[in-house]
């Protein structure tokens, strides 16, 4: 599933992204559309971020509650209910 957020196109005097908060919304929409919880190499699959930025961004978005931790199986959903937040 291709969940990058669709960034438009880069006037070169413009002010630049924040390249790990792009990849946290990469995050957060890939498992708001996710059938279930998924593991980090499934998110790192599935958003093109490489395994070992992932987990970090999710540990630090699973701190913040954003994101819910299933130690039996290490695997993250989404935490806190969003109701209105957009699958990619």
């Amino acid at each position: 599933m291709d969940t990058a957020l669709p960034l438009p196109e880069r006037d070169p005097g413009a002010q630049r992204d924040v390249g790990a908060v792009i990849h946290a919304i990469r995050i957060l929409q890939h498992l708001a559309g996710a059938t279930g919880p998924l593991g980090v190499a499934a998110v790192a699959r599935g958003t093109g971020i490489s395994p070992s930025t992932c987990f970090n961004i999710l540990r630090t978005l699973t701190r913040a509650r954003f994101v819910a931790f299933r130690d039996s199986d290490k695997t993250y959903t989404l935490g806190r209910p969003w109701p209105s937040w957009p699958p990619g």
